[in-house]
Formats: structure tokens, sequence, C-alpha cells
């Protein structure tokens, strides 16, 4: 992915110094070029961004950038030529279509007919014009086998062509190739540059020095006349016509006859590439010392250190949004102007975890981080001040939460664990932790206490620390015990914001809290601030803005419905021009603090937001708060902000300029038809796409090389929609089973909330019809059926004559025919209706059999244990005590045996008919198999199912069954069981057949009960 970064303010100062006086020493100020309409801006004003092949690009070794008329930015590479589009890279290489010729591209120009000229390591030359054909020139066209360094352009549209030991060559307007000769007939030059004037002189750059081409033809050799070091030369000339040198390590300007020194590179150093930027300032790429940038009679080095890739630079380059753009054999590397700078790891702090930003009095800025405390001082220079964790081995220092600088120029420092330092002259001088009364060794901030010393809050309440540096348990009535975030002590009186309250301690007053929870569910107070009349506090917290209005200790509310785009919100400050700024978790706000006072009072609804995030230059749009101060107002106006990646600077005043929304130059880029590629030639004319096409793909795109995510499009395809479509961020639109027609497709784009595009981008294309709806196919066809239609009247008069003679004959036979019908549908309808009654008879004999014992009709196993589940169930709901009991006629097989098995089947029927008619309404006597049966008894304790039992076992004794056998006894054996007291209801069921078999060894024709402990745990599921 794309690398964003941002420079801060420390780490060129003392090379920008030292070049400076070099500079100063060697050329004195900046000659013309030095006369920009605007400020130029220096390094410390621009964000970087970085590619690679991690990122798209076809090879990390860019040897040129240029560009195109309608907006793309190519790069040359060893891979094929690159066009980027500000979200992508589209390689063109051996592999496209049409092929380069080849994929090692070493030179690249945009003319000023929009066409794109590129040439490579074996001499060939290619142009590709505003609508995407290509056309090539090589070696039989007459072009030396030789790599092609340098392409110009001048004013009558000849190309000239600088090749590697090949000499200079022409390419005229009608296409034609001629080389020409070196000067006073001398082996073919080595060109490394092409450069044109304004008097359309061509200025030659060699591995042998300087030439020059008049327009009349005349050449000649200018390195000893101009007094330039032995070797290379690479001219260039820059917007204003002006031309300069670089020869080896030195750049000069070209002023008449002479070339007056500007800037000289230390040692055997060389200079590679050369751009001018819009404001008048000039980029240098060297071999291996980075960038040098000068600017406002200073300079300044970009390195490695400040993300540049390592390398040699190739090509430096300024796109028409101001970005300056450098191709090295690392990668490709950016510089855009930003909002905000940052200050980071990189640059020299020791931990990009920024949590709180003081200035001393020497205008020195403290940044205190994860890793410990950093000095900034007014030149730039950063110095890390060590701090000695206790018991902790080592240099490593603590995580610095809270800074305040004192007026006698001592800096107090808070830190996660290991209490409080002072530091005077960046040296600790002391240390305040336990040992001095610090009983809670976190400290979240620190603020100045009126009178002299210090107040202190820590996870466990308020310390304060006088004016002698003795530590003091404050004795104010009501003091918090718990975590402090925020303390200011003001001539109102002593405000302390924790993790749940805000407290205000009035002079000579009792407490006063102040219910912030109360009004929107607010918890925590993170930060405060009174405003410069000290008319009012106001209270930033998880759950927006309070303010509190000294006066009347009127509380208000500026939260999401008033227009806030966060809940948390953290330090407040107040610039100069009126406006409030606070950090978030999600960026940077900016507030007029007018508005801001306007709602708190009622007189306004809502406010306006601006956020600043990453699109703005900042490194990491999280803030940091509960600690501090996290937002800091300078002496110098700019604020600044603790981040997560580092602390970020913004300069007020600079907002308007940069913050310019204009609309992208859009562009179509490809359309495909059923996922296929079609051609088109830049919206020049119209797009045909054939018959049955089903799907239709438009690519288009903004380009805008600043802000892409943030370009927003809006499409209408006139012929099919009226009305304009919002895409958000979408680049691409897809239209299926589009009608044959002509349309058109308009394309608008509005940069980061900014105005719509003046003019739209349009495609025109048109569908194709197939053969059967194209017009003079439906003309014909239409005279076809007239005449059709005029046979078939003709043929239907006839007809209807013939047919009325035998309407009549087929009324009555009709008429028969539904007579009959009738007659066979009623007897239908009887047999359906009786049909369906033996269904209905056969459904309910197979319900019945399912939950039935065929024998004794009593309900079988599986209807008894369907009952046994919802009895557990209503115990589960209800609580209700219930019993089953397990019933085994006595001696059974004997009577199988003596009388056989149809009186054993008889026997059943009756017992099955006594237990019936003996129980409860509500119980179930289910047979389980053979002899042996089931009662359950729902909502029957142990007593009252025994008594049950003992009735349907006198039933069964007293009955008689002479109808089954003559003198037929039958008796039962019982054994019941009474839930709860069972883990699950088989082991309730395993209790009662093991009553039942102490029953059978105790003589038979008895009632046993199980006798399971009630206490035993139970398996119900509520």
């Amino acid at each position: 992915m794309m690398l964003a970064k941002a420079f801060g303010r420390g780490w060129g100062h003392i090379v920008a110094i030292v070049g400076a006086l070099l500079f100063a020493s060697l050329a004195g100020p900046l000659p013309a070029l030095a006369q920009p309409s605007a400020q130029p801006p220096m390094v410390k004003d621009f964000a970087y961004d970085r590619w690679t092949t991690n990122e798209g690009l076809p090879h990390n070794s860019v040897q040129n950038i240029v560009q195109t008329r309608e907006g793309y930015l190519w790069l040359a590479t060893w891979e094929g030529l690159a066009r980027y589009n500000g979200t992508r890279f589209t390689t063109f290489s051996r592999d496209s279509n049409p092929p380069l010729p080849d994929n090692g591209v070493t030179s690249i120009l945009s003319d000023r007919q929009g066409n794109l000229w590129m040439g490579d390591t074996r001499g060939n030359l290619g142009r590709r014009d505003s609508a995407g054909r290509w056309r090539f020139w090589g070696v039989r066209n007459g072009l030396p086998h030789a790599t092609i360094l340098a392409l110009a352009q001048d004013s009558k549209g000849r190309l000239w062509i600088g090749f590697m030991r090949g000499g200079l060559g022409m390419l005229s307007p009608d296409g034609r190739f001629r080389r020409l000769e070196s000067p006073a007939g001398g082996p073919p030059l080595s060109i490394l540059g092409l450069a044109i004037d304004a008097q359309d002189r061509l200025w030659i750059g060699g591995v042998d020095g300087l030439v020059e081409r008049t327009p009349d033809g005349r050449m000649r050799r200018l390195s000893k006349s101009f007094d330039l070091p032995a070797g290379a030369v690479l001219p260039f000339v820059d917007q204003r016509k002006q031309l300069f040198l670089l020869a080896s390590g030195e750049l000069r300007q070209v002023q008449g006859d002479t070339a007056r020194l500007i800037y000289r590179l230390p040692g055997t150093n060389r200079f590679s590439a050369m751009t001018a930027d819009r404001w008048g300032g000039l980029w240098l790429g060297t071999e291996n010392l980075g960038v040098l940038h000068l600017a406002r009679g200073q300079s300044e080095w970009i390195t490695p250190t400040q993300g540049l890739p390592e390398g040699r630079v190739a090509s430096v380059f300024q796109d028409r949004e101001g970005s300056i753009w450098v191709g090295l054999n690392g990668g490709l590397y950016r510089l855009r102007q930003a909002l905000f700078t940052n200050l980071r790891q990189e640059n020299g702090l020791s931990g990009n975890y920024v949590r709180a930003l003081v200035e001393s009095g020497d205008r020195s800025l403290w940044v205190g981080s994860s890793r410990g405390l950093d000095h900034v001082a007014p030149d730039g220079r950063i110095t890390h001040i060590p701090i000695v964790q206790a018991g902790v081995p080592g240099d490593s220092s603590p995580s610095v939460l809270s800074l305040l600088a004192q007026p006698d120029g001592d800096v107090w420092v808070g830190t996660l664990g290991d209490g409080i330092f002072r530091v005077h002259d960046n040296r600790i001088v002391a240390r305040y932790g336990k040992a001095e009364g610090i009983r809670d060794m976190r400290i979240r901030t620190l603020a100045a206490r009126r009178g002299g010393g210090l107040w202190a809050g820590t996870r466990r309440g308020v310390v304060a620390i006088d004016g002698q540096g003795q530590v003091q348990q404050p004795m104010l009535p009501g003091l918090p015990k718990t975590m402090i975030y925020a303390i200011a002590d003001t001539r109102h009186g002593l405000w302390i914001g924790t993790i749940s309250d805000l407290t205000l301690w009035p002079p000579n007053g009792i407490p006063r809290r102040i219910d912030i929870g109360k009004m929107a569910d607010a918890s925590s107070a993170l930060a405060l601030f009174e405003d410069p009349d000290q008319s009012v506090m106001w209270i930033s917290t998880d759950r927006g803005l309070f303010r509190y209005r000294y006066a009347d200790g009127q509380l208000a509310h500026v939260g999401r419905d008033q227009g806030l785009p966060v809940d948390t919100v953290f330090q407040m400050v107040l610039d100069r021009r009126g406006a409030a700024w606070l950090g978030s978790n999600s960026g940077v706000l900016r507030i007029d603090y007018a508005a801001l006072m306007a709602v708190a009072d009622g007189k306004r609804r809502t406010i306006r937001v601006d956020r600043f995030d990453r699109l703005d230059g900042m490194a990491s749009a999280q803030g940091n708060g509960a600690s501090g101060p996290t937002t800091l107002l300078r002496r110098d106006g700019s604020i600044w902000f603790a981040t997560a990646e580092g602390a970020a600077a913004v300069r007020p005043e600079r907002e308007a300029q940069l913050r310019v929304r204009t609309p992208p130059p859009l562009v179509i880029e490809g359309v495909l038809v059923d996922g296929e590629p079609a051609s088109f030639a830049d919206n020049a004319g119209w797009v045909s796409i054939p018959a049955k096409t089903r799907r239709v793909s438009i690519a288009y795109g903004g380009l805008s090389f600043l802000s892409p995510q943030s370009i927003r499009y809006r499409t209408r395809l006139v012929g099919y929609e009226n009305d304009w479509i919002d895409r958000g961020g979408e680049r691409i639109v897809d239209y299926t089973a589009l009608p044959p027609g002509r349309y058109a497709l308009h394309v608008s784009a509005s940069n980061g909330g900014g105005p719509w595009s003046a003019q739209d981008q349009v495609l025109r294309f048109v569908i194709e019809p197939s053969f059967w709806q194209r017009s003079d196919f439906r003309l014909a066809l239409v005279v076809l059926l007239v005449g059709l239609a005029g046979l078939a009247y003709r043929w239907r008069v006839v007809n209807l004559h013939r047919r009325a003679r035998h309407l009549s004959l087929l009324i009555e036979e009709r008429t028969a025919d539904i007579r009959r019908q009738g007659e066979m549908l009623m007897l239908a309808t009887e047999e359906k209706d009786a049909l369906l009654a033996q269904l209905a008879n056969q459904a309910r004999t197979l319900r019945r059999m399912a939950h039935e014992d065929a024998l004794t009709e009593l309900p079988n196993r599986r209807r008894y244990e369907d009952e046994l589940a919802e009895q557990l169930a209503s115990y589960a709901e209800h609580g209700r005590p219930w019993s089953l009991a397990i019933l085994d006629i006595d001696h059974f097989k004997r009577i199988n045996d003596r009388h056989s098995h149809a009186v054993g089947d008889a026997t059943l029927r009756r017992v099955a008919a006594v237990m019936r008619d003996s129980v409860r309404d509500g119980d179930l006597v289910a047979r389980l198999g053979g002899e042996e049966f089931a009662l359950l008894m729902p909502d029957a304790d142990a007593a009252e199912a025994r008594m049950v039992c003992e009735r349907v076992r006198g039933a069964i004794e007293a009955a008689r069954y002479d109808a089954c056998a003559p003198g037929l006894r039958v008796t039962i054996s019982i054994g019941v069981a009474t839930w709860p007291g069972y883990r699950s209801p088989s082991a309730m069921q395993a209790a009662a057949d093991a009553a039942l078999y102490r029953a059978k060894e105790n003589g038979r024709n008895r009632v046993m009960a199980s006798d399971t402990p009630q206490s035993a745990q139970l398996d119900v599921v509520g």
C-alpha cells in the first residue's frame, strides 16, 4: 500500500543553515528564478508518499516522469511504461496490446499536441496519441541501435532525440527521421540530456560536456567557454525559459555568454536530475546524497531519513497540483503540500505515541511520548532527556503522560508509574515518588497552582507540590479519590475532572458538583479550557463539549445533535483568528468560536465543523486524550496536537490556501462489452457496441493525486435516465440489457466535498440493433403483415358463411355433450366423497395405531414416553410433584402355559379394562409390552400415588376372570416412584422398576415404593 508520511520541523535546520551559508558564499542570492508570486514552501511544508513494486510499480527504477495533457502521470521504468491515475498503475510493456518493442523505457516526453513519446534501450521511438493509438520507429526507419536517453520538441514541432553513443537525431512533423553529424565531424555524441530555450536553441548535454545547436544548424562545444568542470553535463530549461546546467557536482545558470555558479556539492558528488517549481524554487537530484531543495536563499536536503528511497535520483518533476515527484533506483517518491506537518521518530523524537506537549519560556517545545521526554530547541534541534526508571535496568525512559512549563523555566514531567520529575536546563534535578508523598505514581495531568507550585492528578486523587518543592496532601472537602484527568486552578476556583465526574471548589466555598452526566450521559471530564475573558469554562468529555458560565452557573452542551461529528473530544485551544481547535480520535476539529458560543447560548441550533485528517497531512488522525496537554497553542501561532503517530502541527493562516477543493480533470479510462475491452477514441466519436450485448461497463476517473480517495462521482446516461446518480467513490458504472439506441454517459466529479465539475466528461456510444430491430426490416415486416391481413380477411369472410351453416348442428351436439358430462360429473363427485370418507377413517385408524396398543386399546410405549416428557416439562414450569408406577401381572407365564395364549390375551384385555376404571381422571395407563404396564399420575405425591396403586391392585385382585378361563385368579405387583428426587426420568423409571422387583420378591400382589433419597441432585432444565 502507499506509505504516507509528513516532515517535521527539526530534522533539517542544521543542514539548512550550513547549506545556506555555502549557498550564499558561492552564488549570492538566487537570480531571476527567485521572483515567485507566492513565498516558496519549504520541505517542512510538505508531506511525503512513496511507492515500490509492492504498491504496483512494474519496476522500482523510475527513469523519467511526465504528465500528459489529460492529467495522467507516466513513468519510464525497466519493465515498461507505467500510467498512474491516482489509485493504481497501468503498465504498458511487451505483454500489452499492442506490445512495446522493448520493456526498458529510458526516456519519455509529453508534447503540446497531447502525444506521449518514449524511447528505449534498443533505439526504438514510440508515440501514443490522445486516442491511445501507438506508432513506432526503429532501426528500419534509420534510427541507430542505441539507448535513447533524451527527448525534446522545438517550436516547429520537430522532435529531437539524444542517443547514448549514437549522437543526435531529429524526427520531422511528417514522421521522417534524420541523423545529424557531431560538431567538427567528431564521433557520435553520448547524449544525456536535451533542452530548448526561448530562442529555439538546442542545448545538448553529454558525457563529454555541453554542445549548443543554433536554429540555423550550427553546433559548437561550450564547456571550456563556460568554464565547466570536465565530464558530463545535463541542461535544464525552467518555465521562464531560464537555462541551468548540472555539471558534475555544480549547478550553474546561463546568462549571456557566462554560466554563473549557483551551488556546488561537496567532494566528488554529482547532480543527476533537476526541476524548477512554480514558486521559483529548485529541486536537484544527486547520485547518492538525496534531493537538494534551493529556495528563499536557503538549501534543504531530503534523504532516506525523511523517507526517500535509497539509490540514484534519476528524475525530478512537478505536476499540475504542485506536488514534487522523484524517480529513483529504489522507487517513486512524492512531496505534496500539506496543511499539517508532523514531528515523528524519524525526525528525531524518541517515540511516535505522543501524550503531552508544552512550550517553555524560551520558545522550546517539549514532547512527552510513550518512550520518554524530548526537547525541541527553537532552531529545531531535538534532544532526548533521559529519565531513569526506578528499578528498571538500562537506559529506557518511562512513558510520559503529562507536562507543565513553569514561569521559572522549569518543566515538570508526569509519568506512567514513575511519579513526577522536574527538569531544569535540560537535566532531571528532582524526582517525586512514594518516598516524597506521591501515593500513586501514575500522573495523568499537571496544572499550575495559584500562589506557586503545582497540582498533580493521579489514579487515586490529587496531590500538590508547593513553591519550595514539598509534597502536600490537599485538605479540601470532598476531594475525589479516583482517576484524575484534568485540573484547572482559576480565580473562580479549583476545577477537577475525573473519570466519573466534574467538581468546582470556589474560593472559600463549598464544592459544587457539575452534573455533566445528567444532560448528555457524559461520564469523563477529559480536559478543561477557560476562555480568555475568564467568563466561561469549556469541558471536553466523552460526549462532546460542555460550557459552564460563571455568571449564572448555566451548563450548556454541544454534541452530535448540534453538529459535532464525534462523541469524544480532547483539549481545546483558540487560535488568533477566533477559531477553536480540538483533537479527537478521528482527526482534528476546527470550529468558529463565536458560532460555538452562540450554540451554547441557544441562539443557534448547529455549528459547522471542519475536520482534518491524513488527507491534510496528518501522519495519523488518531489524537490522544486523558493526558496532557494534548493540544498546544504556541507563541508563533502554530497549533500542535498529540497523536498516535507523532506531534502534528498546523498553521491556521495556511488553511484557506491549501484546502481549496477544485474538481479534478476527468477521463474515460475504458469500456468493457460483456467483459471484453472495446476500443474507443477518448470521446472523439461514437463507440459502436454490437447487438445483443448484455452488459456495458465504463471506467472513469478523476486525475487528482493529492487525495484521490476523497473524490466523489456522479453519472447520468442520457437516453436512459434523466437524473444524476451519486456513485460515491466508485470508478466504474455497469449497465445491463440496454435497448438498441444512442447514449451519452455524462460523468462529473467533486473533490473533497467541493463543487462539481463545471464541464462533464462525456462518452457517446451506440448499441447496434439486431437485424430484426432495424427500421428497414420492421417496415418490410409491416408491409408483409398488411398483405397477409388482407388475404386473411377474404379467407375469413368465406369461412364465416361456411361455419354458420354448421353452427346450429354444433350447438345441439355440444348441448347433448354437456348434459352427459354433467351426469358423469355428479357420479364422480359421489365416488370422490366416498373415497374421502374412507381415507379419513383410515387416517384416524393409523393415528390411533401409532399411539395405542392394538390388543388392550391402552396407550402404547410411544404415547407413554411423550406423556413422560410433557410431565417433566410441566414440573419445570409449575414445580408440582408427580408419580410413576410400573405394574406387572403375577405368574402371567403360567396362564399362557396352562390355558393358552388366547386366554393370556383375554386376560391382558380384562386387566387393562380394570386398571382403566380404577385410576383417577387425568392418569395415564399404558402397556409397555407383554404383561408390563405403566401408570403416570400427574400432581400425585408419594402418599397419593400409593393410594391410587393400592386401589388398582385391589380392583384387579377382586375382579372376575371366568370369561377368560373358569376359576382363573389374577393379581398384580406394583413399584412406584415420585418426582422430584431423581437425576432423570430414566433414573426414576429404574427406581420404580426396582421397587416392582422387591414387590415380587416379597410375595407378589403388593405395592412397593422406591427408597431413593429425596435430596438427590435433579437434572431438570427450566
